[in-house]
């Protein structure tokens, strides 16, 4: 009952957090109110409560013995064309970072050579400049972010239509890095693999070990099709490298 408690005060204080936040970003941008400098702050505290909300709920599925769903029914082809999909979406939103990028590019062109007279406000343009100026940094982040992920998914779906989806067991580690993925085949082999940032990522299954998976893919370009997400049930797809060393690659500390 404790996961259960805990879970529904994470989700209220997420809930009561995210409203502040859109309530201040509001008061920002319509009313001109100088809350700006809130919204990040209470946005993150409200996405780290749902996060742990999330997290509290996997750990009360695993002491209850509620497993994730199996494969039945599960059609691979289509898992396979889903990888390639998560190119195409990272490429859009690398046209709508973009997008943004221009529009507050011209916001603040043309707050900057405004007349603060004409404008009748007594604050600098450099001032008022800084809204749009905030968003084309956050802008060209998240487009130089949907780039690499949409070259990186477009590499792993070719590389998964080479190899195929191979079934295993999967059991995630996690330390102070990235996730650690192990792979245990049928034949009792074991491949350890690392998760690579993404919003797809292998943090939720740590509290289920010995997961029943599909992967495919080879080296840097691997995907771990999980029988569910963060968020939802159904295949989840997650991009992890491989940390077993190359056939004829010359040894070192960690292998």
């Amino acid at each position: 009952m404790g996961l259960r408690r805990g879970k529904a005060a994470l989700v209220a204080g997420s809930v009561l957090l995210g409203l502040v936040a859109v309530a201040a970003l509001l008061l920002a941008l319509v009313a001109g109110e100088p809350y700006m400098p809130l919204v990040v702050p209470f946005a993150a505290l409200s996405a780290l409560c749902a996060g742990w909300a999330r997290r509290l709920g996997r750990r009360y599925a695993a002491a209850t013995g509620v497993v994730p769903p199996g494969w039945d029914d599960v059609d691979l082809d289509v898992q396979t064309t889903r990888v390639r999909a998560l190119g195409l979406r990272a490429t859009g939103f690398a046209v709508l970072w973009a997008v943004v990028t221009v529009v507050a590019g011209v916001a603040a062109a043309v707050v900057l050579t405004r007349d603060p007279a004409s404008s009748g406000t007594d604050s600098p343009p450099e001032i008022a400049a800084a809204t749009p100026l905030v968003v084309i940094v956050f802008a060209l982040m998240g487009f130089g972010f949907s780039v690499a992920a949409a070259v990186n998914w477009r590499r792993r779906h070719r590389a998964v239509t080479a190899s195929g989806w191979r079934p295993a067991t999967a059991t995630v580690t996690r330390g102070s890095g990235p996730c650690t993925v192990i792979l245990t085949l049928g034949d009792d082999t074991r491949i350890r693999t690392q998760s690579i940032g993404s919003t797809h990522g292998a943090a939720n299954m740590t509290d289920f070990p010995g997961t029943p998976v599909r992967f495919g893919g080879a080296d840097r370009s691997m995907v771990v099709l999980f029988p569910r997400g963060l968020f939802r049930n159904g295949p989840y797809a997650v991009p992890v490298r491989s940390l077993e060393p190359k056939p004829g690659a010359r040894p070192t500390a960690q292998s």
